[in-house]
């Protein structure tokens, strides 16, 4: 599976020719071109993924910031999403790429920039074709309906992917605290 194949399975459901490289003199090719990354990226950042999923322990960055924060930490390059701070008990703010709290060491759990297909998970893939699909279907085939079509499609896909995706992480155990306590 490669970027190429994932844009002409968007393009074949459009009903549009197949393209043999992004970098083709084509129209299509160059639409692909212009929105596969940054497609994948806003998928990416949808939803949490779990072949997306990668963990890092961060060390303070120098300087500090201006007030309200000892310390600052620099984002990995490939985080497009920050999902969970260990512990989970910190105060933080994330500005300028750089999350800023009162801690000495951070561990994180983040999306990261997938650019292997190969690493991509089959689920995500189709779901990225009809995002493209429907992307692609109006400045290619000027159609409407198709793009409704193509929208719906692209729901479909990622409502299955969620799906799949759900089955696959553990179960979150709800703790009584002491509101839903004083209910009895």
């Amino acid at each position: 599976m490669t970027d190429v194949t994932i844009c002409n399975e968007a393009l074949t459901s459009i009903g549009e020719k197949v393209i043999v490289s992004l970098s083709d003199n084509s129209k299509a090719a160059r639409l692909c071109n212009l929105k596969y990354a940054n497609k994948r990226d806003y998928l990416l950042r949808k939803y949490i993924w779990n072949f997306a999923t990668k963990r890092a322990t961060l060390t303070p960055a120098t300087g500090t910031p201006e007030y309200e924060y000892s310390t600052h930490f620099d984002l990995p390059d490939d985080c497009i999403l920050l999902r969970e701070l260990y512990p989970n008990t910190i105060k933080y703010s994330i500005e300028d790429n750089k999350i800023l709290c009162d801690e000495s060491t951070l561990c994180i759990k983040y999306t990261y920039r997938v650019t292997d297909t190969d690493k991509m998970d089959a689920s995500f893939i189709e779901t990225l074709s009809a995002l493209l699909a429907r992307e692609l279907s109006i400045p290619l085939a000027d159609n409407t309906n198709l793009s409704s079509q193509m929208d719906e499609l692209y729901e479909v896909k990622l409502s299955e992917a969620r799906f799949l995706g759900s089955i696959e992480k553990d179960v979150e155990s709800i703790e009584a605290n002491d509101w839903i306590n004083s209910r009895y």
